[in-house]
């Protein structure tokens, strides 16, 4: 069903746990990677997922992400605020990450959007450390974190890890 967001600082989710804000799920109600295990290939991976003009905030939020958006295929995010809790550019990953991407090999993050966002107090803006597919990240304005953009910085070599990020087509 279609939601009505009104853009940032109108339509904001807010946490004060220490827990992410927001989380996709598989289409029979999974959460998460170890849910989305049970995916079985693309019938139930999450799918055409928009999200536009939303603020998602957590001003106690450590090391858990903001939004963790596993194994989700063309979706695109947009327009939206990410609001942490630090007060200056600090060289730690013990800060929250205000978008994370995962994957497993039935359910590759693929075809995704981050544009025209505006990511404040993160210890980093986007991350993943996956094998994720064609992940498109432009015009987004950064003020107050440590990292922007972290891609494929702690590959193992194997498994969902083997490649890290790749761009197929144009």
């Amino acid at each position: 069903f279609p939601v009505t967001i009104k853009g940032y600082g109108k339509s904001i989710l807010n946490c004060t746990s220490t827990s992410t804000v927001f989380q996709s799920m598989s289409k029979n109600g999974k959460i998460g990677v170890t849910g989305i295990n049970a995916i079985q290939g693309d019938s139930n991976q999450p799918k055409n997922i928009f999200i536009k003009g939303l603020t998602v905030s957590n001003p106690n939020l450590d090391a858990d992400p903001l939004m963790l958006m596993d194994c989700i295929s063309d979706s695109k995010i947009e327009l939206c605020e990410f609001i942490g809790n630090i007060n200056a550019p600090v060289s730690s990953s013990s800060y929250a990450t205000a978008i994370n991407m995962r994957d497993i090999p039935a359910g590759i993050t693929n075809n995704v959007t981050i544009q025209d966002c505006l990511f404040t107090k993160v210890g980093t803006a986007f991350d993943s450390n996956y094998d994720v597919k064609n992940v498109k990240i432009a015009n987004n304005k950064f003020k107050i974190i440590d990292r922007g953009v972290i891609l494929g910085s702690n590959l193992t070599g194997t498994g969902i890890q083997k490649n890290g990020p790749i761009v197929t087509g144009k």
